[in-house]
């Protein structure tokens, strides 16, 4: 397996656990970023990031998600970005401060004999309950 297709698996179980869940509540995708904006002005991200040390034949990839506030940045002289990326946001968490038991940085991994199917059924759950109970709450607020 190549870095590609560590790549292409990261991406089917963004597609089968992700996609459509996050579409129905408003999210849209693109590459492997999704972004919401809120009634507030507030722009919601989660974004799917891979290591940068995924070898050929195994990779990991973790879930980052920030709230971006337009009024902030304009409040702070900054430029105002449409669609900002996370690490432009001004709250930001990763996932696995968020999960019960783990509370800090974790890490899906995936190779060649990963079940997708389990790894994208964990991944929405992870997102779904927790990651959208973190937009929900003032800590994502800044």
């Amino acid at each position: 397996m190549t870095m590609s297709d560590t790549g292409k698996r990261i991406d089917s179980i963004i597609k089968l656990g992700l996609g459509d869940a996050l579409k129905s509540l408003g999210f849209k995708k693109q590459a492997r970023n999704f972004r919401r904006i809120e009634p507030d002005g507030s722009i919601l991200v989660i974004n799917i990031q891979s290591s940068l040390y995924n070898e050929t034949g195994r990779g990991v990839f973790t879930v980052n998600l920030g709230r971006y506030l337009p009024d902030m940045a304009r409040e702070m002289e900054r430029e105002v970005h449409d669609k900002p990326k996370e690490h432009e946001c001004h709250a930001r968490i990763r996932i696995g401060r968020l999960l019960p038991g783990i509370e800090a940085d974790y890490w899906w991994q995936v190779d060649a004999r990963s079940n997708l199917d389990a790894l994208a059924a964990e991944l929405k759950e992870a997102v779904i309950l927790h990651g959208i109970a973190w937009f929900e709450s003032p800590d994502s607020m800044a």
